[in-house]
């Protein structure tokens, strides 16, 4: 399982460095030597933070070809802008941890563990 995780946010959000803390090469490799199952092998998250004027929408879509989950997890920038290191890391967080399990839940998977990979996802994402 390839779990794949970038952002897509103004310069001053700084939230890149806020995710690069929780999401390293060792968190890489928990999930890479993971098999949960052959209908989804990768789950693309992108990390959005921009000055809501622009009106950028959340993108989710599920491609059985590719067999990836592509995901927007959504930011408010004033808010990010304000917080600190430690508070983003939270936020970063509790976002992840309540909208990947929402978004991964709206589709069917003919051979995917949903809640194998939950558990893991949710044991991982809850040390922040």
């Amino acid at each position: 399982m390839r779990l794949f995780i970038t952002s897509d946010a103004n310069y001053e959000s700084k939230i890149d460095t806020a995710f690069d803390g929780i999401y390293n090469d060792e968190v890489k490799e928990l999930f890479a030597v993971k098999n949960y199952g052959g209908s989804l092998e990768t789950i693309s998250i992108i990390l959005t933070c921009r000055d809501p004027l622009l009106n950028f929408k959340q993108r989710i879509r599920y491609s059985k070809k590719e067999k990836t989950l592509y995901m927007d997890i959504m930011f408010d920038l004033e808010e990010v802008v304000r917080l600190s290191h430690e508070d983003k890391k939270k936020l970063l967080a509790k976002k992840l941890s309540g909208e990947v399990p929402e978004i991964l839940s709206r589709y069917k998977y003919e051979d995917f563990n949903v809640k194998e990979f939950l558990n893991d996802f949710m044991r991982w994402i809850k040390k922040y």
